[in-house]
């Protein structure tokens, strides 16, 4: 979708995962990382980022956001993906989520916080919870900040369908 939205938009696109995580899973100084965000937003008038680090940069990338998009399809849509692009990554058939950030099977199959599985399996109430609250009181945001994508993507196809037209006209 991000990407998608910068060749609409002609917006340049970071993916947080991309800046957040060095090869084998070594995560960016927390400084730096805010450092280069907060670069990539100054540099650039208009941008597109795509990821949820609310807790190291949400600061920054809300309070600068024109628009804040929620992907929020249903879980029993999401996890099989999810598991079918973990194992993808895994074999080698997709792209990383960041270079050198390679899938194992150890940690797709463990019962803790290296396996984006079980944190999908164990967050998704949680942070849905939260950004419903996030999208309902945030009054520090103006009205109509937030768009929500849910539904099993014909929403999401709408949204971007309209988004295609409007960046024709412009």
């Amino acid at each position: 979708m991000a990407d998608r939205l910068g060749v609409l938009l002609k917006f340049p696109v970071v993916h947080l995962d991309e800046v957040r995580w060095r090869p084998n899973w070594v995560e960016t100084p927390l400084d730096e990382f805010r450092a280069q965000i907060q670069e990539f937003t100054n540099k650039n008038d208009n941008w597109v980022i795509d990821g949820n680090c609310r807790r190291t940069v949400g600061d920054i990338t809300f309070s600068l956001a024109t628009t804040i998009v929620w992907m929020d399809p249903p879980f029993i849509l999401y996890f099989p993906r999810l598991i079918l692009r973990t194992l993808s990554r895994l074999f080698g058939w997709t792209p990383l989520c960041s270079p050198g950030c390679g899938e194992n099977l150890g940690s797709i199959l463990t019962m803790g916080e290296e396996s984006i599985l079980w944190f999908a399996w164990t967050q998704h109430l949680p942070l849905r919870a939260f950004y419903t609250r996030r999208m309902q009181t945030d009054e520090a945001l103006p009205k109509g900040k937030w768009v929500k994508l849910e539904g099993w993507g014909s929403v999401s196809r709408e949204w971007l369908s309209k988004i295609e037209s409007i960046s024709k006209t412009s």
